[in-house]
């Protein structure tokens, strides 16, 4: 990954430095702030504003367990009239290192997660900053664990930090009504159970193999076997009975109105989702 050189002044405690900073984009719990000082990143951004990026979209085609969070927000290339808004931050190239190594897949070669890819940003007016190029996580969708294209929908918890983060920013009134209107699974306590012994507690140990310092080789494992996780997760879901399993959400979005078109051609049709989610539920869809 090729970095810019910035010159920061005075905006850490004052002190002023010549260093590389990197520029990247986050559109779904990386808009809200407190994301980054979660899952050994603890970093600080140097500047945040509100941005736009035409010819890209919202998609769910990322997933952990399919008990507890059946769907990630993942990018993928759309038409240059459909428009994404998002939150554009600046890190110090180690900072920027460590949300790589913890983002899905942790940014290694041949192991299933997002691919990284340079954006156009274009900062809401007013942001007193230019248009840049910036780094973001998109979809990979030739591996194996990317190809969620039925059935899947955010978890609330999920869903409640991304609208938090757009709302912090003050994202377009529109776009924010739009991006609310997500339907939603909230688990059961079904699925908690589940989720905690064959999912999360695993998890802990195998996690442990990612950790952003260790070898590369560990690293590679450790991700490898947490995808693994999500895997067998989605086996037994499709096992699970359909009376155990959670139905998805809408939340009300009265007084709310927005254009979908302006941000999405996959979405469109709330109610037609939502029934193309319960098929492949019944079918046992997985990644």
């Amino acid at each position: 990954i090729m970095y810019s050189s910035s010159h920061q002044s005075g905006e850490m405690g004052g002190a002023s430095s010549q260093e590389n900073t990197v520029m990247y984009v986050g559109y779904g719990s990386n808009m809200d702030p407190k994301t980054y000082n979660k899952w050994f990143r603890h970093v600080t951004p140097l500047q945040s504003f509100p941005c736009k990026i035409h010819g890209w979209q919202i998609s769910y085609r990322f997933s952990a367990s399919a008990f507890s969070e059946p769907a990630y927000y993942c990018i993928e290339p759309a038409p240059k009239d459909i428009c994404l808004h998002a939150v554009c931050a600046k890190f110090s190239e180690a900072d920027f290192k460590k949300i790589q190594a913890t983002e899905g897949g942790g940014g290694l070669a041949n192991v299933p997660g997002y691919s990284w890819q340079r954006v156009k940003v274009e900062p809401y007016p007013g942001s007193g900053v230019e248009p840049c190029m910036a780094w973001t996580c998109t979809c990979n969708v030739n591996n194996e664990l990317s190809s969620l294209r039925n059935g899947c929908v955010i978890s609330e918890r999920y869903w409640k930090i991304c609208t938090k983060g757009a709302k912090e920013f003050k994202l377009d009134a529109e776009y924010q009504a739009f991006f609310r209107s997500a339907p939603y699974l909230k688990p059961n306590a079904f699925c908690k159970t589940i989720n905690t012994f064959t999912y999360k507690i695993p998890l802990i140990l195998v996690a442990m193999l990612a950790l952003p310092f260790l070898p590369t080789c560990l690293r590679r494992v450790g991700w490898k076997l947490q995808f693994a996780l999500s895997r067998f997760s989605w086996w037994l879901w499709k096992k699970t009975p359909e009376c155990l399993k959670p139905k998805p959400i809408v939340p009300q979005t009265t007084g709310e109105s927005f254009d979908p078109k302006k941000f999405t051609t996959l979405f469109l049709d709330v109610p037609a989702y939502l029934a193309m989610c319960d098929k492949a539920s019944k079918a046992g869809v997985f990644p």
